[in-house]
């Protein structure tokens, strides 16, 4: 007997929407689904580096661009939005020749707003439903009518009261799509035996210029580290440095297994404040300290956020030092970890 097809769509937007994927995928092997992946650039790339035994599916890059400067970041993206209606126009079309060729039985996208499919059960993936920054009425607007064209709504948060994303997740109720908030999502899971703490993890992501500009200053902070120091680059462009210090450890592009063995040998971990990153650290029960990609409303909320309950320490990207890693001492860690009914989740393709 076939198995079911389901199709998993992922947004290229540094690497958080594929981390968080690759349980979903693996899960759904596991309830005896067969996962095809669709994405492209990084994120294709990590998807298929973990599961090389899977179709996969290249899509069209959106090519998003940045700006250097944070102050500018809203206005380049927004001079961007006619391309990404493009982008999203030729989703829908590969999207839906993927389906008659596959014969799918549901789709499940990341954050990739062509994906939606009428005629099969269509589940959109996202922690954001409230967008933060300046334009946030029209964001919202926009973000609502994507989400609307699917079926179901997917939040990786807390099924509780206690919100793992704040104000990130809130929502209102909506007729015509089914909201679920469905535990965090999670590509590690903590080690039940005791773990030797041996060095620092440097975790980079996220979009360029940004994730090279963190680089550079945490390269040359690292020479003050007493302890050794892994780095995890998140990249498939060779590090220029004319000579790595012997107390550095460098890994360009981590599959899921050498991410676990890193980070859970970690005293703490230095990163970017990505939602799906931060899930990774929950998991792991991991100390962190957190550097929010500049002019990203969500991951500046996030940090602000959890430093504030206690969780984690941050600091902006300008003002970082490897003296403000003693903060650290200081915080409690992260909440319980809540995985996800996926046998639950995956009934409706089933119907």
């Amino acid at each position: 007997m076939q198995k079911p097809k389901i199709l998993v769509v992922v947004l290229n937007w540094g690497l958080g929407h594929a981390s968080r994927c690759i349980p979903l995928i693996a899960a759904l092997e596991q309830q005896g689904f067969e996962p095809i992946v669709a994405s492209d650039g990084l994120a294709l790339t990590l998807l298929t580096k973990n599961f090389p035994h899977l179709k996969s599916y290249r899509l069209q890059a959106y090519e998003i661009r940045y700006s250097r400067k944070p102050v500018f970041l809203k206005a380049v993206l927004a001079l961007q939005v006619f391309s990404w209606l493009k982008h999203i126009y030729f989703d829908k079309k590969q999207i839906l020749a993927i389906h008659k060729k596959e014969k799918l039985s549901g789709v499940i996208s990341d954050n990739r707003p062509g994906a939606a499919l009428s005629c099969i059960p269509s589940v959109y993936l996202t922690h954001q439903t409230n967008i933060l920054g300046a334009w946030q009425p029209i964001a919202n607007m926009l973000h609502w009518r994507i989400i609307r064209a699917h079926s179901h709504c997917w939040i990786p948060d807390f099924t509780h009261k206690l919100a793992f994303a704040g104000k990130l997740s809130q929502h209102t109720t909506s007729k015509q799509v089914k909201i679920k908030k469905i535990g965090l999502l999670s590509q590690l899971k903590a080690d039940t035996h005791p773990v030797t703490k041996k060095h620092i993890s440097i975790l980079l992501s996220g979009p360029e210029p940004q994730r090279s500009e963190l680089e550079v200053i945490l390269l040359k902070a690292i020479e003050f580290s007493e302890l050794p120091v892994v780095l995890i680059r998140g990249s498939d462009k060779k590090l220029k440095l004319d000579k790595v210090p012997s107390h550095l450890e460098i890994i360009d592009f981590a599959t899921r297994t050498q991410v676990q063995q890193v980070l859970e040998s970690s005293h703490f971990v230095i990163a970017r404040s990505g939602y799906s990153s931060l899930m990774d650290f929950c998991a792991l029960g991991l100390k962190a300290f957190l550097i929010p990609t500049p002019g990203q409303p969500e991951q500046e909320y996030l940090a602000s956020y959890f430093s504030k309950k206690g969780w984690t320490a941050s600091c902006t990207q300008e003002a970082f030092t490897w003296r403000k890693l003693e903060e650290l001492k200081n915080i409690k860690g992260f909440p319980t970890f809540e995985a996800p009914d996926f046998k639950a989740l995956f009934s409706i393709f089933r119907a």
